[in-house]
């Protein structure tokens, strides 16, 4: 005779009995498939670094609280990402020039607008080998944070952690000269 499912073997069941209707769930609320489709993965990943003796008393409900809080994760960390891009793009500004001026540069600013930027490029290059490859893969060849952490094999928060020292290092040498 089989002994009695652990709590964890349960919400385990239950995971892959109510996928779908967590996938549906999250899709409602997110209005965005893939959003929806990252917070039910996450959800049966946090279920898989569960210690074998948890208890857990409703595992739909843990379930469903669960990607409640990671969906509430993964926004914060979008508006997060927001911010630090939109830093990224008024650096890039000042560091080319107002690129938006009603008049055209004049060859004094021109060739000073490309110094600057030469200098960017090369503080960009003095980066930390790991570092640098996550900025550049991200402002430079467009992925995303989702996308640069797949293609290295790192997790989304230590490509968040690279390129929140990335554009730290930029901005002090900015500051510096």
């Amino acid at each position: 005779m089989r002994p009695e499912p652990t709590d964890l073997e349960r919400l385990q069941a239950t995971y892959l009995e109510k996928r779908d209707l967590l996938l549906r769930y999250f899709i409602a609320r997110t209005r965005d498939a893939a959003l929806a489709e990252d917070v039910v993965q996450e959800i049966y990943i946090r279920i898989a670094r569960l210690a074998a003796d948890i208890r857990i008393e409703n595992p739909s409900a843990y379930l469903f609280t669960a990607g409640t809080h990671i969906h509430l994760n993964l926004v914060r960390g979008h508006r997060r990402a927001e911010v630090r891009d939109e830093a990224w793009s008024f650096a890039q500004v000042e560091a080319v020039g107002d690129a938006f001026a009603d008049r055209a540069p004049s060859v004094e600013e021109q060739v000073a607008s490309r110094q600057t930027f030469q200098r960017l490029l090369g503080r960009i290059e003095a980066l930390p080998e790991r570092t640098r490859t996550i900025f550049k893969r991200h402002k430079f060849d467009g992925l995303t944070q989702a996308e640069v952490a797949h293609t290295l094999g790192v997790s989304k928060s230590t490509v968040e952690k690279h390129l929140s020292q990335a554009l730290a290092i930029l901005a002090r040498k900015a500051d510096d000269g």
